[in-house]
């Protein structure tokens, strides 16, 4: 069903005589980018926003993100205080790791940087042992405080969390059909 989807939505697309004009482009960091049509200021906005949001949290190429400070903590050993979208992003890897019996694994910060994938700079080099290594991803030390053993990259969970978290946005502001596709990571809501 999903190829079939694909296929209307590529034919609507290029069908002669169609002019489909971005009106917003959003390029996250790392190489997708999200093109999106809005049907109002405020749900375009909205995705906006959520996506800022979700960078901030959790993208490792911003000096600043939480996801690069967790990891420079993860260095020195030190349990470190998240808000709630990096928590979930964390906690869904952690689970992610478990349930494939190690299969997922974040910890391919070392690998990333020797491929020349870089991202925000950490307090040392990423060792390129450091994905299998054994245990769980995350440790959570108290209610705001998670402590990592290895740094870690959200890749792909967590650009698949921050367009679930924009299409609930773009729904509480009443859009009720929409396509968010944000280099794969696809929702569609409406008919």
């Amino acid at each position: 069903i999903l190829g079939l989807v694909i296929v209307a939505l590529g034919v609507w697309m290029f069908w002669p005589g169609q002019v489909h004009t971005p009106k917003l482009g959003l390029d996250l960091r790392g190489g997708p980018q999200v093109i999106l049509t809005p049907t109002s200021a405020e749900g375009g906005a909205a995705v906006t926003d959520e996506f800022a949001l979700s960078e901030a949290a959790m993208s490792r190429f911003l000096d600043t993100s939480e996801v690069t400070q967790l990891n420079r903590h993860a260095q020195r050993g030190e349990p470190t205080v998240v808000g709630r979208r990096l928590a979930i992003a964390v906690q869904t890897c952690d689970r992610a790791h478990r349930l494939t019996s190690g299969r997922f694994d974040p910890r391919v910060i070392g690998q990333l940087d020797a491929w020349g994938y870089a991202g925000a700079a950490l307090d040392a080099p990423v060792p390129l042992d450091t994905a299998g290594a054994p245990g769980r991803i995350a440790e959570r030390v108290d209610r705001a405080r998670i402590r990592l053993g290895h740094p870690i990259d959200l890749g792909g969970i967590g650009k698949g969390l921050a367009v679930r978290w924009a299409a609930a946005r773009v729904q509480r502001v009443g859009v009720e059909r929409f396509l968010l596709d944000a280099g794969g990571d696809i929702v569609a809501r409406g008919n």
